[in-house]
């Protein structure tokens, strides 16, 4: 479980220094002042949006000029085939982490935009998904957007 998490934080702070590194250029150059500069932060496990490395990660993204910060949490099928998604305890961050990383962000002065994804389980592309009961699959992924949009919601994401 340590070799996983120190994996995890290693990913997370390796991405945000890829991210860093790629938005330094971009953040100096002269833009228009209508120019977005939002940034795509992710997690990949329960605690990972409520971690010191993602505290760290976000106050990194406002020095930088960062104003919107989009939030990933992912939800996942077993197979390509699966009729239901849902969240998976080591992999999908928890709503408390969820809401930690949000309140945090807003306190850095960025505006939140939370945008769930489905993954596959097995590792398949989720450009293939192709649930055998596309009406169950819908029912299923309804649920999650409504899961979130309630979180969105209370923590005054951007719409």
């Amino acid at each position: 479980m340590q070799h996983q998490r120190s994996i995890t934080a290693a990913t997370l702070l390796g991405t945000i220094s890829l991210l860093l590194a790629i938005a330094v250029p971009v953040a100096s150059a002269t833009l228009p002042s209508t120019w977005q500069r939002g940034m795509n932060f992710t997690a990949w496990s329960a605690g990972g949006y409520g971690s010191g490395e993602a505290r760290d990660g976000l106050r990194e993204l406002a020095a930088l000029g960062t104003d919107r910060v989009v939030l990933t949490p992912t939800w996942y099928m077993d197979t390509a085939s699966s009729d239901t998604v849902g969240p998976d305890a080591a992999r999908t961050p928890s709503d408390a982490s969820l809401t930690t990383a949000m309140q945090e962000a807003r306190e850095l002065r960025m505006q939140v935009i939370l945008k769930p994804h489905v993954d596959v389980g097995d590792g398949t592309f989720r450009g293939t998904i192709a649930p055998a009961d596309r009406e169950a699959w819908f029912d299923s992924y309804g649920a999650m957007l409504s899961h979130y949009a309630d979180i969105a919601r209370r923590a005054e994401a951007q719409t």
